[in-house]
């Protein structure tokens, strides 16, 4: 079992919000934390890749849609528009 703490100060009008995320993965691979530290951090660089797509190349935070299953449909058709984006763009 592997065992993350991160840390993370926010500063706003000289105020600085601390906060720390605990996460566990489980695996079978026997690395070092070095190693383990790697792959952990290119997961959330993808995950990080993807949201900034949504975000800013369709603006999915911006949008008005707030109904239940429009929410959910239109998510379905931002994901098949994104997937059938050439390489290139993204």
């Amino acid at each position: 079992m592997i065992h993350i703490e991160s840390y993370r100060e926010v500063h706003r009008a000289n105020i600085i919000e601390t906060s720390v995320k605990i996460r566990f993965y489980v695996s079978s691979l026997i690395e070092t934390a070095e190693v383990f530290s790697k792959r952990i951090r290119g997961d959330w660089r993808v995950e990080n890749k993807v949201h900034y797509v949504r975000d800013v190349t369709q603006g999915e935070e911006a949008s008005r849609i707030r109904t239940k299953p429009l929410v959910q449909i239109w998510a379905v058709a931002r994901n098949f528009a994104r997937s059938h984006i050439p390489r290139l763009w993204i």
